[in-house]
């Protein structure tokens, strides 16, 4: 494994670690209000980023696998684990976009459930991340 490996699987790291913070925020945000402006900006940060970490895990993801087929290529908890990466990412800059939309704007059951439905799926999805995490550690 070379230099390369290493500054990929960082970076992986790091992108997993800002698509778990994004996930954080964005439940944050389902349930509290009101904001101040410097967590609007922080908000509004992640709503335009959001799509971009997603697509960042995956391709540092594939990278990983490319590098090392014998380790990653035949493990389908690692697959499993970076779809759920992208999908918590997807989700979590959806809930934030839903969020920012509804400020100053009279609360609707429709959107308050939609909201609630997206937040409790990104938890499961933050939960089956960390559990196949761990379990992809034990099988490596």
């Amino acid at each position: 494994m070379g230099l390369l490996y290493f500054f990929v699987l960082i970076a992986h790291v790091i992108v997993g670690s800002l698509i778990l913070g994004m996930a954080f925020f964005a439940v944050l945000a389902a349930y509290r209000r009101p904001f101040a402006d410097q967590e609007v900006t922080i908000l509004k940060f992640l709503k335009r980023h959001g799509a971009l970490f997603a697509g960042a895990q995956f391709v540092l993801g594939v990278a990983l696998i490319v590098m090392e087929p014998d380790s990653f290529l035949k493990n389908p908890l690692i697959w499993t684990k970076l779809v759920l990466f992208v999908l918590a990412g997807l989700v979590s800059t959806e809930l934030i976009d839903k969020r920012l939309h509804s400020f100053g704007q009279a609360k609707s059951d429709k959107s308050e459930r939609t909201i609630q439905r997206a937040t409790w799926l990104l938890l499961i999805l933050v939960l089956a991340i960390v559990v196949l995490g761990v379990m992809a550690a034990e099988t490596a």
